[in-house]
């Protein structure tokens, strides 16, 4: 998370002269874990265009995992609100991409910033082998085995309050998702059991529940989080939550200007994964020390308390250029 980055708060009015920000760091954490990000804003005459860049990398004991996030976003601010377009792309090395495009706005009130986002996404898990009981086919007993190639749509929805005052400011957000059912491209290679085969060997679709279309109801769900399992927590671990597949976020924080050269700020977060059953709290404390009119460095130290994985330690740096 950057408290840096450059966004209008809710007391400032957009600049008739052309501003903006860059920003790049370096996050490391225990368990091998590792971020990298760039970004940055540019915003002139209630113009406000903005996007990021991150990579998170984890190790584990069944191998690595790493994940990119890109983010890019256009805003108009008419003076009272303001709206938006933009679009996120999520990968999952190896497991799965996710592309979304998403709407938002906000509505100023006195110091207050009430802002919405509404995301629509598509997500495309890697193919992969599975195993499942027969029954998921034919009631009988056995297995049937092949590969699966699994996609998904979901709808993302986001409300975010802020607070900006001369001194300290204070924000909280929720986010929610809802999904379909997983729909699988599924490959039959071998079956066990008594009986002719489950299906002829080829390709057939499953769902993750709806009608019994061969290879059979619930096929599409059970091969999809079997996809989804190298992975888990890997989204505790530093990594951008809006790569992950979450049911849902929850977050507060603020900051504080010391004097004309620190800021403080802190962030705890609260998150669920959707189809693994991991759900994890993060704290975040930052020290902005400003170097020059242009120059601010960022430090950070954060926590993160896993349900399914082990809990990482993280330190950051990031430096901020104010053009």
């Amino acid at each position: 998370m950057i408290f840096f980055a450059c966004q209008a708060s809710a007391a400032d009015p957009a600049p008739d002269e052309a501003q903006g920000t860059i920003y790049s760091g370096l996050d490391l954490g225990s368990s091998s874990t590792r971020q990298f990000h760039v970004g940055g804003a540019w915003m002139k005459s209630g113009i406000t265009i903005d996007g990021y860049a991150v990579h998170g990398e984890a190790e584990y004991p069944e191998g690595d995992a790493a994940s990119t996030l890109l983010m890019a976003r256009a805003m108009y601010d008419f003076g009272a609100f303001g709206l938006g377009l933009g679009a996120r792309s999520g990968e999952v090395d190896k497991v799965q991409t996710t592309r979304g495009w998403f709407v938002g706005g906000f509505f100023d009130y006195d110091a207050l910033r009430f802002s919405a986002e509404i995301e629509t996404r598509d997500t495309r898990l890697d193919t992969a082998p599975f195993t499942v009981d027969r029954a998921l086919f034919d009631g009988l007993p056995g297995t049937v085995s092949g590969e699966s190639r699994c996609d998904n749509s979901s709808l993302g929805y986001s409300l975010r309050m802020d607070l900006a005052r001369p001194r300290w400011s204070m924000f909280a957000y929720a986010t929610s998702y809802d999904y379909d059912d997983f729909d699988c491209d599924v490959t039959v290679t071998a079956t066990t059991g008594g009986g002719p085969p489950a299906t002829p060997p080829g390709r057939g679709r499953g769902r993750g529940r709806g009608r019994a279309d061969p290879p059979g109801r619930a096929v599409g769900r059970t091969v999809a989080v079997d996809t989804l399992t190298p992975a888990p927590g890997f989204s505790s671990r530093i990594d951008a939550r809006e790569a992950q597949l979450l049911d849902s976020s929850l977050g507060l924080g603020g900051s504080m200007t010391l004097n004309d050269r620190f800021t403080t700020s802190v962030q705890l977060t609260f998150d669920a994964e959707q189809f693994t059953a991991g759900d994890y709290a993060t704290l975040v404390g930052y020290l902005g020390v400003r170097l020059s009119p242009m120059w601010v460095s960022e430090f950070s130290l954060g926590y993160t308390d896993a349900s399914v994985v082990e809990d990482v330690t993280f330190v950051g740096v990031r430096f901020i250029a104010e053009l």
